[in-house]
C-alpha cells in the first residue's frame, strides 16, 4: 500500500502499517524490551536491524540509512525520531561475543 505523506511516497507493504521512523522506533523499544526481560534470542544486532528495515522496506534496498544504524539509534536517544521527547528507555548496541551470546556495548 503507497501512502502520500508530505509529498513522499512512503511503501508500508511489508512494515504492518508503519512508517519508516515508526519502524525505527518499535525496532529500538522492542529490543530494549527483549534484553529487560533477558529474551536474549530475541534481541537484535544492528545488523539484523538493517536485515528488519530492508525487509519491512523492500522498495528502498538502496537507502543507506538502514546501514547506519548507530546514527539513527543516536537520533533515537536525543528524541529526534520522537518530536523532541527523549526515549523513557535509551537504546544500545548489541553484538554476539564468539559463543553466540548477546552482549551490550
Amino acid at each position: 500500500m503507497l501512502k502520500k505523506r508530505q509529498g513522499q511516497v512512503i511503501d508500508k507493504s511489508n512494515s504492518n502499517g508503519l512508517g519508516v521512523c515508526e519502524m525505527w522506533i518499535k525496532l529500538f523499544k522492542e529490543n530494549e524490551q527483549h534484553f529487560e526481560a533477558k529474551q536474549f534470542d530475541k534481541v537484535m544486532t544492528d545488523k539484523e536491524i538493517t536485515e528488519a528495515m530492508l525487509k519491512a522496506f523492500p522498495a528502498r534496498k538502496n537507502s543507506k540509512i538502514f546501514h547506519l544504524v548507530h546514527k539513527v539509534r543516536g537520533r533515537y536517544n536525543r528524541g529526534r525520531l520522537l518530536k523532541g521527547v527523549e526515549p523513557k528507555i535509551q537504546s544500545f548496541k548489541y553484538v554476539r561475543n564468539g559463543k553466540g551470546k548477546i552482549e551490550r556495548k
